[in-house]
């Protein structure tokens, strides 16, 4: 497993239901997941182009700024991670070698 997912996985299972909106979309955004707010206000939706078995999922970040992430939501999230983790092991890992050869 790439490191970078294993520690979006730690994070999120040790901080659980104390994980704001805006941390959650630092960790999915780190992984190359894009965030597109859904039709409610606090709502979000989450994609991945390069996951071909995944098309999107959600969480909600109720109504106030910044609010944390339902516990229900964060489990979701997390089961999507472990659910698809080679697939974003291997996105990560190609980012990886892509950012190496332009550092030449």
């Amino acid at each position: 497993m790439h490191q970078k997912l294993q520690n979006v996985i730690a994070a999120l299972s040790a901080a659980k239901a104390s994980t704001n909106c805006t941390d959650m979309a630092t960790y999915l955004e780190s992984l190359g997941f894009y965030i597109r707010g859904g039709k409610s206000a606090g709502h979000k939706l989450f994609f991945h182009d390069g996951l071909s078995a995944f098309k999107v999922a959600s969480y909600d970040c109720g109504h106030a700024k910044n609010q944390d992430v339902k516990l229900p939501y964060v489990v979701n999230v997390l089961r999507v991670l472990r659910q698809h983790q080679d697939e974003i092991s291997s996105y990560l890992d190609g980012l990886d070698k892509k950012e190496q050869g332009e550092g030449r």
